[in-house]
């Protein structure tokens, strides 16, 4: 391939207004702004008992059979068709491991939320010791 076909990031033209140094950063400092922060359970414990959110992304029936008190639940591919129903402020992200959670935390923080994804999921949550709930409200389970 002739080396004139080859793109690197460093010919990459600026954009209207901008250096290639000085938008690099400003892309950088959008990024962090709208990034999400990783908790551990503890810290989650905190950010509920201060009012946060719990989103629960998993589908139904894992939530059905052990979630969050007081979590809502709205799978991963529903996220942003249903992130009318989140109220503004303090987010907390859950799934099973972290993947899916950490997927819609960085959606809604694009949003404008400030999103924090529960860092193991509800695995690391349930190892903790922290309680889960089923649907009818007696001990759950992670599924």
């Amino acid at each position: 391939m002739p080396t004139s076909q080859l793109t690197r990031p460093i010919d990459r033209p600026a954009e209207s207004g901008e250096t290639t140094r000085g938008g690099w950063l400003a892309r950088l400092r959008r990024h962090r702004r709208n990034a999400y922060r990783k908790v551990r359970p503890h810290q989650a414990r905190r950010l509920i008992a201060d009012g946060a959110t719990v989103v629960d992304v998993r589908e139904p029936a894992q939530w059905r059979a052990g979630h969050i008190e007081g979590s809502v639940n709205i799978p991963l591919t529903r996220i942003l068709a249903r992130r009318g129903e989140i109220p503004q402020g303090a987010v907390v992200t859950v799934c099973r491991s972290g993947p899916r959670s950490a997927r819609a935390a960085e959606l809604l923080a694009a949003h404008g939320y400030a999103a924090h994804n529960l860092r193991g999921g509800l695995r690391e949550w349930d190892y903790a010791g922290y309680p889960l709930t089923d649907a009818s409200g007696e001990p759950g389970f992670v599924a």
